[in-house]
Parts: C-alpha cells; structure tokens; sequence
C-alpha cells in the first residue's frame, strides 16, 4: 500500500503523474493525491495534467514542481458543444499519449501514475507501453458508467478500461467495494489504497482533559446525499 502520506526517502522512484485533475484539495481523487503525494521528493515527481486545472495547480502545494500542462478543447455554450468537445478530445488521445511520450523519454520516470478518471490514464497506459514503463493504475471511481454520456465512448468504455486494468503493472482499489468490483467484472486482481489522512492526535489519544474522544456536532439541512455522508461519519 501506498504510504499515507508518502514521505520523502532517496529510495522513492521518479514518478511521472498523468492525470487530467493536478493533486490539489478540491475534490475526492484530488484530494487523495493532494495527501498521498504532499511529501514526495520534489525532484521526483512530475506532474502532466490538464491546463483547464491551472488554478488549481497553482493554489496548491505543487505549483513550483515540474510540470506540462496540456491544452485540451473546450466548450460551455450548450450542451451540444459539451459533448462534442469531450468526444474529440477523446479522439486525440493518441496525440496525448505522444506528449506523454515525449516527457518520459526527457525526464525518464521510473514509473508512471494515472487514475482511472476522464481520458488521461488511457492515454498513460498507451505511453508507458509504447516506452516500457510501468504504470500504476489508482480506480477510485466506476469509470465504464460516468462515461455513458460520452457517445463515442457508450460502445467502448467497458473493454477499453478492462484493456488499461490488463496493462497496467499495479492496480489500486480506494475501498474493498470497488476492489471485488474489479474483480469480479475484469478478473482483476487490485489492492486496497484508502484514503489517506493528517496526522489527527485524536485517532490514537483521547481527548486531554476528560479522557474522552473528541466529540463532532453537525448543524445545517440533512438532505438524502449529507444523510449518507454523516452515516459513513
């Protein structure tokens, strides 16, 4: 298992991160990486990431990390030019792959990271094939479904993703759900990476002055999504 966060040690490999999000605090799988990789050697890590995520790479901790950040089509006029725009930078995923390539035959990772999420890690798993690298493949979410809406991917999503699990050197699962899922549909064998934390006092001392653990109050609207969320609390 990945450490929880990595902590920077010389012995850590080059590791090249090819995904369409930058590791920040803005969402699950960002957040995930944001405190997997916080620590890591900075002349280690480069990022390659999409840069429609700019902001959010420069309001975080990896802004000054070596970095490509590769221009992707874009539309918000309606929902027309949405799904068009999403299909064709789909398309040009081999074109991707190709930057890829270029960055790994300058910089010469030892590994690559990718997660299954958007279009990226397809395009890492055609790269690090292509160089003979190994990637690492984190599924943190039910990929084949999310992209449903993408009507050039409806008919291929699911053997595609099953042909990027194949290849890839390393496959992660964020919770044991997700790791019997891959499993049992793709016949891949994956291990549990759960969510990685600060260092939180309270999780292993009680509360200093009653003996006590730290107690949580919640106040605001419980809707059926924040139910849930107070549920898994």
């Amino acid at each position: 298992m990945l450490n929880s966060p990595m902590t920077a040690s010389p012995t850590l490999p080059k590791l090249l991160y090819a995904v369409d999000f930058p590791p920040a605090n803005q969402g699950g799988g960002d957040t995930l990486m944001l405190r997997l990789l916080q620590d890591y050697p900075p002349d280690s890590l480069f990022i390659f990431c999409a840069a429609s995520r700019r902001q959010d790479l420069a309001e975080g901790p990896f802004h000054a990390r070596p970095k490509t950040l590769f221009p992707e089509i874009s539309g918000r006029q309606n929902r027309f030019v949405v799904h068009a725009c999403m299909s064709l930078n789909r398309l040009l995923i081999p074109v991707l792959a190709l930057a890829l390539l270029r960055v790994i035959r300058k910089w010469k990772p030892t590994v690559i990271l990718s997660i299954a999420h958007g279009y990226y890690f397809l395009a890492a798993t055609l790269a690090a094939r292509w160089a003979g690298v190994p990637l690492i493949l984190i599924v943190h979410d039910d990929w084949v479904p999310m992209n449903r809406h993408v009507r050039i991917f409806r008919r291929f999503a699911r053997p595609l993703f099953g042909w990027a699990l194949r290849h890839a050197a390393h496959v992660y699962a964020v919770c044991g759900a997700m790791q019997a899922h891959l499993k049992e549909e793709y016949g891949i064998d994956s291990e549990l990476q759960y969510a990685a934390t600060s260092p939180n006092p309270y999780a292993t001392a009680p509360h200093e002055g009653n003996g006590l653990p730290i107690r949580i109050v919640f106040t605001g609207s419980v809707y059926p999504s924040v139910s849930q969320s107070v549920g898994l609390v």
